[in-house]
């Protein structure tokens, strides 16, 4: 039977969630499928032992690393299924899973993409779907006040449960037990259609990790694909550590001002800068004192609004097809 759908995983180093998410995937899933994982880190013991248990996968191994938007548009570049699965290595897909999205997008051919409903290992409810990044948002988040409504906090738990969210039209501050168009899904398990992919590209490339979804679904909707939560479909996340810090944190203030960089006015790019350098200077100079390792982070990020620019055109959108191209690949 000739498979509608590939799937893609990154390793990095850490083999321990791999074979766990191999076995969800075959063991709860009927419809047909082709898996590639990607190797981030060359061979090694790991590498020859998962290949050895799973011989049916397909392997891209990387003599050197590459970020998460690289790696996963290599795989959608070289898939040739219809639709195609981009997934953390972290995750367990409870029965259905795939078949219940897949169903969804077919009876729904305006959504370009879509995500399960995804869950904590305790059950309870994990970031599925968030809204466009704006100006006020940003610095919201860049102030320090974004950990008075981070995921499981009191107050956080309140505004769903009470349902202010969903009135105030937040994203990710409403329910995810309906399924519904949202503005833009997380990273974590992602739905996609090849058409899509030959329209719009590919993720950008300017970092390593972070923000990559941002601008990518932003563009798709400008050619009018919606984004879908399927709440009727459930993955497990096993990442628990909510807190960016380190290099990691640089990285996710470059997705940030990338995505402002290209898609929103001049203005608010600056506003953004400004609220980086200032806010993150504070906490460097604070961190310096109590916290030399989180004031490493800080710096990161303080010289990111002070100097890093993304390349000059949208990297992910070499991947996309032109009218040749089209005629060609049909």
């Amino acid at each position: 039977m000739q498979s509608d759908l590939t799937i893609h995983i990154i390793i990095h180093r850490d083999y321990s969630h791999i074979r766990r998410a191999l076995h969800s995937i075959i063991q709860n899933t009927s419809q047909s499928f082709l898996i590639y994982i990607t190797i981030n880190s060359g061979m090694s013991e790991e590498f020859a032992a998962l290949k050895e248990d799973f011989p049916t996968v397909h392997y891209i191994v990387n003599e050197n690393p590459k970020g998460f938007a690289e790696n996963h548009n290599h795989a959608l570049q070289i898939a040739t299924t219809r639709y195609l699965l981009l997934l953390n290595d972290d995750i367990e897909l409870r029965q259905n899973t795939i078949e219940n999205v897949m169903r969804y997008l077919e009876a729904n051919p305006t959504v370009g993409l879509a995500s399960p409903r995804i869950v904590n290992p305790d059950e309870t409810p994990h970031l599925t779907a968030f809204s466009y990044p704006t100006l006020s948002r940003m610095i919201y988040k860049v102030s320090g006040l974004g950990h008075l409504t981070r995921q499981g906090s009191i107050i956080r738990n309140f505004i769903i449960d009470s349902g202010i969210g969903s009135l105030i039209g937040t994203a990710s501050l409403s329910d995810n037990f309906t399924t519904k168009l949202v503005p833009v899904i997380v990273g974590v398990a992602m739905f996609v259609r090849k058409e899509v992919f030959h329209q719009v590209g590919g993720m950008d490339e300017d970092t390593i990790v972070y923000g990559e979804e941002f601008a990518w679904q932003w563009r798709m909707k400008q050619v009018h694909w919606d984004i879908a939560m399927i709440a009727d479909a459930e993955i497990v996340h096993f990442n628990t550590d909510k807190d960016i810090h380190g290099w990691k944190l640089g990285e996710h203030r470059k997705g940030m001002l990338n995505f402002f960089y290209r898609y929103r006015p001049r203005w608010q790019t600056w506003g953004l800068r400004m609220a980086l350098v200032f806010f993150h200077g504070l906490r460097w100079l604070f961190n310096l004192i109590f916290d030399r390792k989180r004031a490493h982070g800080d710096w990161l990020a303080l010289n990111v609004g002070l100097a890093w620019q993304p390349s000059t055109e949208a990297s992910g959108t070499k991947y996309a097809l032109t009218a040749s191209d089209e005629a060609t690949s049909t």
